[in-house]
């Protein structure tokens, strides 16, 4: 059952991101205008956030795990409020006697609420994040994310978020496969070209 859940999650996630590219894009057609805010349609988005998550206890045999991630992303507005694009990954775990790094890179897409008068953008994201744990895993990652954009200037924004992180290890050497999930905070800068 492990096994399967990881090509469920690939399934799921490009038939969403799918949907959205195939919906937005008679909708971008309509319109010959420039962009005239951060989020309009024609906008780039091109930014990044890095956020850390520490656990411990005695459900992890009194081991303090220690997660440190950093997502670069560019978003393409093919409609207003609605970004699509790209986003890589890069996630350091350690603990007392270990280090694992994972790199990872795969589609996002986000929907920003807000309009032109708007110096505060609220935004919802999903992201679908193929790459390999060390050398012994692959690992695909579902992101959720949540959070907002403040305004700095005009092209430039504050971010912050949750993020919730479903995630599914395939060993290499074997047919092991396991799953678990994250949760964590993150902060970051966003420059919009528009």
């Amino acid at each position: 059952m492990q096994i399967e859940l990881g090509g469920i999650m690939k399934r799921v996630a490009l038939l969403i991101v799918s949907a959205i590219l195939i919906l937005a894009l008679p909708l971008a057609a309509q319109d010959d205008g420039r962009p005239s805010y951060a989020v309009d349609r024609g906008s780039i988005l091109a930014g990044g956030s890095a956020g850390f998550v520490s656990v411990g206890g005695d459900a992890r045999a009194d081991e303090r795990i220690s997660i440190f991630t950093f997502n670069p992303a560019v978003l393409y507005f093919a409609i207003p409020n609605v970004g699509v694009g790209g986003q890589l990954m890069f996630k350091r775990e350690s603990t007392e006697g270990d280090t694992k790094t994972f790199y990872g890179a795969g589609p996002t897409a986000a929907y920003f609420f807000g309009g032109e008068k708007s110096v505060v953008f609220p935004f919802l994201s999903m992201s679908f994040i193929y790459g390999k744990k060390t050398d012994e895993y692959t690992e695909t990652v579902l992101r959720f994310t949540g959070g907002t954009t403040y305004m700095l200037a005009r092209n430039v924004g504050m971010t912050g978020e949750i993020f919730y992180l479903i995630e599914n290890f395939d060993m290499e050497s074997s047919d092991v496969s396991v799953s678990g999930n994250t949760f964590g905070v993150a902060f970051g800068l966003s420059a919009f070209i528009f």
